[in-house]
């Protein structure tokens, strides 16, 4: 069994229940370092060590998560959050690099920092997304290929204005994603099928609070770059893709279930 790092959690005295008491708690944390982000406003942007030190601060437990500026070889991401492994292949805490100029993230950048730090705050507040993807990490099972079928399938912006156009998109990925799991046990394709799941729900949380605070941006006439005013489960179609995967996953559970009463 795998075990969560206590710094890649918070307590469960802290977060617990329902999926959806989870996202709000995730969106009061938000909330408050959002706030305090503003009220350290100073010339058209906020120091990198000051949103650092209101990331640690708004948080209620102390945990892993550095934060730096983008990496040189990251320039092709706006942001980005990551596990930080020990020499194990252990998950012992989180990274997250922001864009900054000088030291400063200026304020169009403010939500590439509202929708990495949702990712941080989600992870800490679910530690079933640690444990699915440090079983896969440790077995071996991410790769180009797998990484493909992430970025290139899952993870696409699709050409859906119709509801045709959105049908034929989410049967394409069905296809493409059951060529993917093809030949795989179905111990390997319930891993994949979930974790990939867990993936796309926190890609669609992180853009549901980038959107809000992108219109809470614009609505206080500051700069906002207009990419960022879209609607990402329109653009990804995140909850279609999320409940496919579910249905994908029933369906394996099933055919389990059928082997295992035949063979009593």
């Amino acid at each position: 069994m795998i075990r969560v790092n206590p710094d890649v959690k918070f307590s469960y005295d802290l977060v617990k229940g329902s999926p959806q008491s989870r996202r709000e708690f995730v969106g009061n944390l938000n909330a408050k370092i959002f706030e305090s982000i503003q009220s350290s406003m100073h010339e058209g942007g906020i120091l990198l060590d000051d949103y650092k030190r209101i990331f640690k601060s708004v948080c209620p437990e102390n945990k892993k998560v550095t934060i730096s500026k983008i990496s040189p070889k990251d320039k092709i991401f706006e942001g980005s959050t990551d596990y930080i492994y020990d020499n194990k292949n252990n998950i012992v805490g989180q990274s997250m690099e922001l864009p900054t100029q000088k030291g400063k993230i200026q304020t169009k950048e403010l939500v590439t920092v509202m929708h990495e730090g949702t990712h941080a705050i989600e992870v800490l507040s679910n530690p079933k997304y640690t444990v699915r993807r440090n079983k896969l990490y440790k077995n071996g099972m991410y790769g180009d290929v797998s990484n493909k079928w992430y970025d290139t399938v899952l993870y696409r912006k699709e050409d859906s204005s119709t509801e045709y156009e959105k049908r034929a998109c989410l049967d394409d990925v069905k296809e493409r994603t059951s060529k993917f799991l093809s030949g795989k046990s179905k111990a390997d394709k319930l891993d994949y099928i979930q974790d990939a799941r867990y993936e796309l729900e926190q890609e669609k949380n992180a853009y549901e609070e980038q959107l809000k605070y992108a219109k809470l941006l614009e609505f206080q006439g500051k700069e906002v770059d207009p990419d960022d005013l879209k609607d990402g489960n329109k653009t990804f179609l995140f909850p279609e893709k999320i409940e496919m995967l579910k249905q994908m996953g029933f369906e394996v559970v099933a055919e389990i279930r059928k082997k295992l009463a035949k063979s009593h």
